[in-house]
Order: C-alpha cells, then structure tokens, then sequence
C-alpha cells in the first residue's frame, strides 16, 4: 500500500483555505448566515486566521447536539450532526480538497453516493445495463446492507487504516482530532453531517469493494453508500456471499449485517406475460427486467406538488418551480410517462418554470456582485 506524506502543509495553504472557504459557503441559506457573510467579507483575515490556527495546531472540535432529520430517500429519521462554518466546516473542506486524489485512487468504480458524479442516476445506468444485457446472470439477487453503519464504525479501525496511509503526523493528529471531536458514542461512529464522514465512509469501504469484486468474484455488485446489491445466476452461490460478506465485515471491520438481507428471484416476464420474482427497491428506484419506475411515495409526492402548482392563480416561486423540475427529471429518467401525461402533463408549465429559475438565479448573481 502506498503511504503519503507532506500533505498538512498543502492543506493550511492560502489558496487551498480560500477555495475551502468558498465552498463550505454554498448554499442559499448558508449564504444568508451572519458567521458566513463575515467570512466571506473578511476572506483575507479569515485565511490568515485558519493559517495560524493550523500552523500552530490550535484547533479544537467541539461536541455539537444531533438534529433528528427525515431522510427523503431511505424514509427514515437520521441523526445529523452540523458543525460550525467557521472553523469547523472550512477546515473539512480544506482537507478533501487534499485528499480527494487519495481517496479515488483504487475506489470501486461503482461504489456510489457523496462521490461526485456519482450519484443515483450514476448507479442507475450500471444497474440498468446489466439487468437489460445479462438476462442470465441476474437471475437472483442478493440485497443487503450494514447495519447502523455511521453509528458503528469502529475508531480503531479507521485510526489504523489512517496510520498506514499517511505518514504525516500532524496530518494523523488532525484527523483523529476530527473523529473523536464528536464522541457521541465513544471509539464508535462518524457523525452523518460532516462533510469528511461522507468521503471517509467510502474509503473505509473501499476494502470490502474489492474482496467482494477480486475474492468473491461478484458478477455484478454495486453500493449505494452502505446498502449493496449483488446480481447472480446461483441462489447457493449469493447465499455464500452473504456469509462472507458477514464474516468480512465482523472480522475485519468489527461491523454487523443488517438482519434484513434477501435472496430472491429477480423479476421476471413469462411468454404467456405472466410476471414473477420481485423488483429491486434500490436508491431511490424500483427496477424491473423490462423498465425502471420511481417509488410510489416519490410518485405521490410529484402528483402532489404538480396538483398544488396547478391550483394557484400565481406562477410557483423559484424554490417550487426547482422542486418541481427535479422530480420531473426523475419522471424523464425513468418509465413513467403513462404517470406523467395522466397526472402532470396540463398542471406545470415547465417553460415557465425554468425562466423563474433563470431570473432568480440572475438576481442572486447581482446580490452577489
């Protein structure tokens, strides 16, 4: 494995906290924020600050309360934790901004979600292919996920996988300062909200990728973040898997399977059209042998949206109208369209849309000059 070193110094360069600082900053509502409007008034004091602080390692990460916050696409309440812009999130950004290179070289090229460019629609296409090209290799699937993944991630293991890695001890010691700052459950857990825990999570992970892909031979296998799908002509053969997957993870990772893993026959259009097996309900998708289709609840929520526009007497706002064109790109990647001209099509006006968009974002453009 190869080690680096000499990278603390490129992460308090000037140019390397000023782009830190601009993109931590992104973000309508962060831009309104007192602390972010200082920082982006004062950008040359702010670097010199950040410069001093990391130079001399006077940084301290504070304990922050969790926000329980509803997860759209999993439909479940997660634990958030926010830190601080100044000087927690500048300086999170500033180290990936160094060790984004790292962390993507001899990452899974279908490891996918935080990773950018790499998202659902990303993970979609892959799916996609290999269900459409492989009829006989994706008879039966294997799904499964970890479980409470960022609640249970042991520290020791990330700490060792750090040390071999890198060499740079003030590096190391800035690293572990961030892993343990939060210590919600101690030795356990990164906090989902920090922006370093989404590329860490995928790194830690890069090991079992590989031992799935190389070890286990997987014919296909993606993962979204901690939840996986493997597809194969052998209901034993996944079944397998699935044990060495559990032993992987207990023995070298000090993780656990989630307990609602499943092996069953993929869907499956008969001559007579009769259509067996069952779907896969994956990143926010369910796909199907012959057609892809957004979940039911994602439906609902677009008819609604799209019936509430319809009602109004005014055009939507740019909010609604962003909403909006979002999940129609949702409906346009997916085999939706019989949904879209009986329940959409006449209630927006998309052309519409996109030129209240455009005005808003020519505004906020002004606002910033």
């Amino acid at each position: 494995m190869k080690s680096y070193n000499h990278l603390y110094e490129k992460i308090y360069d000037p140019e390397n906290l000023r782009l830190a600082i601009h993109r931590a900053a992104k973000g309508e509502k962060k831009k309104s924020r007192r602390d972010v409007k200082y920082c982006l008034a004062h950008e040359e004091e702010t670097i010199k600050q950040l410069h001093d602080l990391l130079v001399n390692e006077r940084y301290e990460f504070h304990q922050h309360l969790p926000r329980m916050r509803y997860d759209q696409n999993s439909h479940k309440f997660r634990k958030i934790i926010a830190p601080s812009y100044y000087y927690e999130q500048i300086i999170h950004h500033a180290i990936i901004q160094v060790l984004m290179p790292i962390f993507m070289k001899g990452m899974y090229e279908y490891s996918c979600g935080s990773i950018p460019k790499r998202g659902a629609s990303y993970g979609k296409r892959y799916l996609e292919r290999w269900i459409r090209n492989n009829p006989k290799k994706r008879k039966y699937v294997l799904k499964m996920d970890i479980h409470h993944y960022f609640d249970s991630v042991d520290h020791d293991v990330i700490k060792a996988k750090i040390r071999n890695k890198f060499h740079d001890e003030r590096l190391v010691r800035l690293l572990f300062a961030i892993i343990d700052g939060h210590e919600d459950s101690p030795g356990r857990g990164i906090p989902i909200g920090y922006y370093t825990s989404q590329w860490i999570s995928n790194w830690i992970l890069q090991d079992l990728d590989h031992y799935i892909k190389e070890v286990l031979k997987a014919p296909c296998y993606i993962r979204y973040m901690d939840d996986m799908v493997i597809l194969g002509p052998n209901k034993r053969e996944l079944h397998k898997m699935k044990d060495a997957v559990e032993r992987y993870l207990r023995d070298e990772m000090n993780l656990k399977l989630k307990r609602n893993w499943q092996v069953y026959r993929f869907d499956y259009v008969k001559r007579d059209g009769t259509r067996i097996g069952r779907d896969i309900d994956f990143m926010g998708f369910r796909f199907f042998s012959d057609k892809t289709t957004m979940r039911k609840r994602a439906l609902k929520k677009c008819r609604r949206k799209a019936a509430k526009i319809g009602r109004a007497e005014s055009n939507p706002n740019a909010y609604e109208s962003m909403q909006m064109i979002s999940h129609m790109a949702q409906l346009t990647a997916t085999d939706t369209y019989g949904y879209y001209a009986r329940y959409i099509k006449g209630k927006v006006n998309v052309r519409q849309m996109r030129k209240t968009i455009s005005r808003w974002s020519k505004r906020r453009n002004e606002d910033g000059n």
